[in-house]
């Protein structure tokens, strides 16, 4: 299993495609490497925005018995879009949950301790 922090990967995706190809079994090599960050882009994916989306299953689904839903969007690549904040009360229900149930298995305090604890171990640092 593969452990990986969206947040670490998401500041330098190039510094772990090696590691995600090393886990896959696929030898990543710098041409590789610049395939996958160039396909992976935002501007890539816009630019082939209907390879990217669940018009296809939408249209079938619709074409089903129940008839589905015409009008929800499909659309997974998007132009305008905005992060949104959690909640103070969902903040913390969500860090209760984590001392309940994460926190005895992994000594981690909070989700930001463990994303920086295997940021260090995917740079090499030793536990």
């Amino acid at each position: 299993m593969l452990v990986q922090s969206y947040e670490e990967l998401g500041k330098d995706v190039a510094a772990y495609l090696p590691r995600i190809g090393e886990f896959l079994g696929v030898a990543m090599d710098a041409s590789l490497v610049q395939v996958v960050l160039d396909m992976s882009s935002k501007q890539f994916m816009w630019d082939h925005a209907t390879q990217f989306d669940d018009n296809y299953i939408m249209n079938e689904c619709s074409n089903g018995p129940n008839g589905g839903n015409r009008n929800a969007s499909a659309e997974k690549v998007t132009i305008n879009q905005t992060k949104q904040s959690l909640t103070s009360a969902t903040i913390t229900r969500m860090q209760a949950v984590w001392d309940a149930r994460v926190r005895p298995r992994t000594g981690m305090k909070s989700y930001d301790d463990m994303s920086t604890a295997l940021a260090a171990l995917a740079r090499g640092a030793q536990p």
